[in-house]
């Protein structure tokens, strides 16, 4: 895939993808294409600057065009908008999928403005033609390939879903410091926005007259951080690196996840943070369907109502956070995941 600027979520996800592979023993490469100057050993570096849209575009492509004669299957992740990428289809000779992270047309849409517009219409168009051209599917969520092979005319397309997935190490135990008679929540985000409904959250907190704390990692708007700074139970973290996300969870009862999809056109989603949150041993209180079935019990779909959320916690209070990593494991550790895609693939197209 390439990526101007990666962000810190995405590298994570390659780098666990990548040493999955390593761990299972599977000839499995996973790279980012990116500009100069960000070295990692997942990356391929253009040898220019990220100002030089088009021309990256170009590389990134003819790179993938040689190395597509290294592999027998190539999986990209999908780019909206994107003539180079149609243009690649046709020019490659293995089997190319398309990974899908999101419902695009309407998340464009979502983002308001008048470009956002012209470019959610360019895609309306341009993104059938690409998606029909691939050899299949491979979504995050069974609600996004629905999507796809519906916005594609390709009801029949190969399509697999593989959603996002945390590295396991079964040496490693949950850290348990949860302390005092009240309820610590940790809500975490690179930034909030709308589709995470923090707003929605703290609408509810404000008629309420319990005592708890509500922990927030990551960048607030202005708006958020008035409202935050305005009641006592919010302790504002700013961004922080995952070591001390972890140790920070040790502390709390539950974790919070998104809970306003609607507003970017969907229902489900399996966010990496409801990944940290499980394998740190944090039960999760979420507005959204994820990939777990109604036997995982440390994962509740609710309203977005702060008296619903602090019930769960306390009913999560006695649960052995190691119980809650290990539960966890069979849905979410990378190495089943990539696996079972893995399989899947090569009995297709091999």
């Amino acid at each position: 895939m390439q990526m101007r600027i990666p962000s810190v979520g995405l590298m994570r996800q390659m780098q666990e993808e990548q040493a999955a592979s390593e761990t299972l023993g599977i000839p499995w490469t996973s790279r980012i294409f990116v500009p100069e100057g960000r070295h990692n050993r997942i990356c391929v570096e253009a040898n220019m600057s990220p100002q030089y849209g088009l021309a990256f575009k170009r590389a990134y492509y003819n790179w993938l065009l040689k190395e597509s004669n290294n592999y027998d299957i190539m999986l990209l992740r999908y780019s909206t908008n994107d003539f180079f990428q149609l243009k690649f289809l046709s020019c490659c000779s293995i089997p190319v999928l398309f990974v899908h992270h999101t419902i695009e047309v309407p998340e464009i849409f979502a983002s308001r403005g008048f470009f956002s517009k012209i470019k959610a219409m360019v895609e309306w168009g341009l993104g059938p033609v690409s998606i029909r051209k691939a050899s299949g599917i491979v979504a995050v969520t069974g609600e996004i390939a629905e999507y796809e092979s519906y916005r594609s005319g390709r009801d029949s397309a190969a399509a697999f879903i593989y959603p996002n997935g945390i590295g396991y190490n079964n040496n490693s135990s949950c850290t348990d410091n949860r302390t005092g008679d009240f309820p610590e929540i940790l809500f975490v985000g690179s930034n909030f926005p709308d589709w995470h409904g923090l707003d929605l959250l703290m609408d509810s907190v404000s008629g309420c007259s319990s005592r708890f704390l509500i922990n927030l990692v990551g960048d607030l708007t202005d708006e958020q951080r008035q409202r935050a700074v305005s009641d006592g139970r919010y302790v504002i973290h700013g961004v922080m690196k995952p070591v001390d996300i972890e140790h920070l969870s040790g502390r709390c009862w539950v974790g919070l996840s998104s809970f306003a999809l609607q507003r970017k056109g969907m229902r489900d989603a399996c966010p990496l943070k409801v990944r940290e949150y499980l394998r740190s041993g944090l039960p999760v209180y979420s507005g959204h369907k994820d990939v777990f079935d109604e036997d995982m019990t440390f994962y509740r779909v609710g309203r977005c109502d702060i008296d619903d959320i602090l019930a769960f916690a306390c009913e999560m209070r006695s649960v052995d956070k190691e119980v809650v990593a290990r539960t966890a494991q069979l849905y979410i550790d990378k190495k089943i995941i990539l696996s079972r895609l893995y399989e899947q693939l090569c009995r297709d197209f091999v």
